[in-house]
């Protein structure tokens, strides 16, 4: 079910998120190409990528607000003044009786964008001029000592929506989430404790309404009045400067619940997977705790169709695999029947410990020689079904003599991955370069399973190349750099290489081989050398042994395309300072969140409103992945338009995480 935040929504929630974007956004100074159409400015001398950051500046923005269909004056809006880089606000005031205000701000880049809100009003808000968002709000440049007139703004009046909930029995319906049609952009409001909501700032105009999540358990979804499909909802009108008050009523959902413990202690275990199966034997909800509001070990499953269900508890490699309840198998699994409007209580899971075996993995080197002491090995472990690191014991220095690494598990299959530092290259095991062609390495619960790895040190001289970042003509400082082997699904040689103050990389040195850089720069789109938006047409750069090309370049142009939207759970609430990531439905990742499955210092995590905003994507089609929560619908993008609304919600889709490979 798509969501989008109503306009006024999405305009607070669009002041939230810019504070998350805050360290990108400071790359944009150097791009005087960002400069929109119309932007005010009292110098043609605009900021570019040698002195944007010397370019502070103390001047005045004078303007006017009025009312959009009658041109009349507005007083009492709030006028915000924001530095148009950093988004640290500057300057708060307001419009007189004659719908005038003025302002004297420093910028540290000379430039400054606009919030008017006209809420208290019973006006719109918006950005100027006429924007939704921050980042697309006109700049206004500023003069050391001069004056920026006319930068003035047209409101519309809105009116008022409200309303009260209740559940079947008369209760309220607390935290119902209610979202206008008509506007689609998500949660418009939540029911308070007394199932009473109010949504400010409207267009005249009929709206249909949708009611959805709710305080535990939660409601089925349904729109306004009694009906269960948006084309058979009735209307509800909305005028300007009136309020418009409805009441409807809700029905409790279905759910089942349950906590996870370990056996032996009790304990709860916070990082449980639980999987549902319906009567097909098909998953219908694949859960790894914890889940928000829940407490520790407990998981919910919501918004349940009646029918029977059987579920599955897992938490590799610690504990052995279980269904409900205390049965091997899913066949044999104890079934849990839903009717309608039901809680279901008590689906508990107490896992044990008894059914590990042990893993032991020796390590040598170069024809089976003993790791040294200045060779730092490690071993991973993997479970191949999820490609979710389990297990890893971290990196521990050769002595001089052979290391054996032991792993006590579940019994099970698993991946099993071997590293060390330069000059040895990792694997997977068996000699394998990706995790996808890796060997199983199968656990027997009260057995050993021994394997072994001679790892091969790299003797031949390495190659390098270099190169310049451009927008434009102009060098990019900052930009990113990246190389990756054909058809390898890990960075190499591993370290972030970033541009200089004249655009300037390099030398990156790796093994000799076919490989393929890419280029990135925050707003930009990521382009592969040579001058293509795809991996997959990216030209290859053939390094050789003892030479350095140059002039592998990169040559950015476009802004790509931006997403905006929020992380929300079961109960529709916000999900605060969530990670997530961009996942590309065509299989080339946006540049600057990573490749092929994302690293955690890579992913976005969203702001204290559980909104988000990914920008610098190219066009195309994209889900947006959030960790223990779930994800998106797919998202169509249009570079360099912004698509708002989008909501990672529980269960919208799964997707496997790539294990990032070395070597």
């Amino acid at each position: 079910m798509e969501r989008k935040f109503v306009r006024s929504h999405v305009m607070a929630i669009g002041l939230a998120l810019a504070l998350g974007m805050l360290a990108v956004l400071s790359l944009l100074a150097g791009l005087d190409s960002l400069r929109p159409p119309g932007a005010l400015a009292v110098s043609e001398t605009l900021p570019t990528a040698s002195n944007t950051r010397a370019l502070a500046a103390t001047g005045s923005i004078t303007g006017l607000a009025q009312a959009d269909d009658s041109g009349a004056p507005l007083a009492g809006v709030v006028v915000k003044i924001y530095d148009g880089v950093s988004f640290a606000l500057l300057y708060t005031t307001t419009t007189d009786a004659n719908g005038h205000y003025s302002a004297t701000v420093t910028s540290p880049y000379s430039q400054a964008r606009l919030f008017f809100d006209g809420r208290a009003v019973a006006y719109a808000s918006e950005w100027y001029d006429d924007k939704v968002f921050f980042s697309k709000a006109d700049r206004v440049y500023l003069q050391e000592g001069a004056v920026v007139t006319g930068v003035n703004v047209s409101l519309a009046e809105r009116g008022i929506m409200s309303g009260t909930i209740t559940l079947e029995r008369g209760a309220p319906a607390i935290d119902v989430c209610v979202t206008l049609l008509e506007v689609n952009q998500g949660c418009d409001a939540h029911t308070d404790t007394l199932g009473q909501f109010i949504i400010a700032d409207l267009v005249s105009g009929t709206y249909r309404l949708m009611f959805s999540g709710g305080a535990f358990p939660g409601v089925w979804p349904e729109y306004y009045l009694d009906k269960y499909s948006p084309d058979a909802a009735d209307g509800v009108t909305v005028t300007a400067r009136a309020t418009a008050a409805i009441t409807a009523e809700v029905t409790s959902r279905n759910v089942i619940t349950g906590l996870v413990t370990d056996e032996f202690s009790g304990i709860p275990i916070s990082d449980a997977r639980v999987v549902l199966y319906d009567e097909a034997d098909t998953v219908v909800r694949d859960l790894t705790l914890p889940c928000f509001s829940c407490a520790p070990g407990e998981y919910r499953f919501h918004v349940l169709d009646p029918g029977d269900y059987r579920l599955e508890f897992s938490h590799l490699p610690y504990h052995a695999t279980e269904f409900y309840s205390d049965q091997q198998t899913l066949t044999n699994a104890t079934v849990v029947s839903i009717t309608a409007a039901q809680v279901i209580t008590g689906v508990n899971a107490a896992l044990t410990t008894g059914l590990t075996g042990t893993l032991a993995v020796t390590l040598t080197r170069d024809n089976y020689q003993p790791l040294s002491s200045t060779h730092a090995a490690y071993v991973e472990l993997y479970d191949p079904s999820s490609r979710e690191g389990l297990a890893v014991i971290g990196s521990i220095n050769g002595d001089g003599s052979t290391v054996t690494y032991t792993f006590v598990v579940s019994g099970g299959d698993y991946l099993v991955y071997l590293g060390a530092n330069y000059p040895l290259l990792g694997e997977w095991y068996d000699d394998q370069p990706v995790s996808s062609t890796a060997a199983i390495v199968s656990i027997t619960p009260g057995a050993t399973t021994t394997i072994s790895a001679d790892l091969t040190a790299l003797t031949t001289i390495l190659g390098c190349i270099t190169g310049t970042v451009t927008n434009g003509g102009l060098p990019l400082q900052g930009a990113l750099v990246r190389v990756y082997k054909i058809g390898g699904d890990k960075q190499v040689p591993g370290d972030d290489v970033w541009t200089d103050a004249e655009g300037a990389y390099g030398p990156v040195c790796v093994q000799p081989g076919d490989y393929q850089v890419a280029f990135s720069y925050y707003p930009s789109t990521t382009t592969w050398y040579s001058n293509t938006l795809a991996r997959a047409t990216a030209a290859t750069v053939t390094i050789t042994s003892g030479v350095t090309l140059t002039d592998v370049n990169g040559i950015l142009g476009d802004l790509g395309g931006c997403v905006f939207g929020q992380v929300v759970n079961l109960d529709n609430q916000a999900v605060v300072t969530a990670s997530f990531q961009i996942l590309d439905v065509g299989g080339n990742l946006p540049f600057w969140l990573g490749l092929y499955g994302t690293a955690l210092a890579d992913q976005g995590n969203a702001d204290v409103d559980g909104g988000f905003v990914a920008c610098g994507l190219a066009s195309g089609t994209y889900i947006v992945q959030c960790p223990r929560v779930g994800g998106s619908a797919p998202v169509a993008v249009t570079a360099p338009q912004e698509t708002s609304g989008v909501i990672c919600q529980p269960y919208a889709i799964y997707l496997p995480v790539v294990m990032r490979d070395s070597g």
